[in-house]
């Protein structure tokens, strides 16, 4: 069975890719968040067998082994990005080395670097599905 790790996984990307992995296949997730108790809260809402799901704070990446990595970190909140301003290109780089790190060493592992924030352009509380719309104030 594939193991795909998965950063930021209670954002956007990554909550809607854990549930939609979780219901229609087989690979084992490692899942890291910067809100670990968050992540499990959303994890335990889904039926899901306990050995399919491991549970990690950011931190910890590179602690398992994966053959394939999303890294769908971002700020989080619109607010958040504000904040963080020109600093969240640091963030993105941080979290891009350990994974590019990781990848040295397990060439075989493949990976993959998504963004919510330009396709959606809100946040909702649910993953995202097949029937979901991207909507935008025209006159905004």
């Amino acid at each position: 069975m594939a193991t795909i790790a998965i950063l930021g996984a209670t954002g956007q990307i990554g909550r809607s890719l854990t549930f939609d992995l979780l219901e229609r296949s087989e690979f084992k997730l490692n899942l890291y968040a910067r809100n670990v108790e968050g992540l499990s809260e959303f994890i335990s809402n889904i039926k899901v067998e306990q050995n399919r799901v491991q549970i990690s704070p950011l931190v910890k990446f590179g602690d398992h082994d994966q053959d394939v990595i999303v890294n769908a970190i971002g700020a989080g909140s619109r607010a958040r990005q504000l904040a963080l301003g020109a600093e969240i290109f640091t963030i993105s780089q941080h979290y891009d080395d350990l994974v590019t790190g990781y990848i040295r060493a397990n060439p075989e592992t493949l990976y993959f670097f998504l963004s919510s924030g330009a396709v959606y352009g809100f946040e909702t509380p649910w993953p995202v599905n097949q029937d979901g719309r991207f909507t935008y104030p025209v006159n905004g």
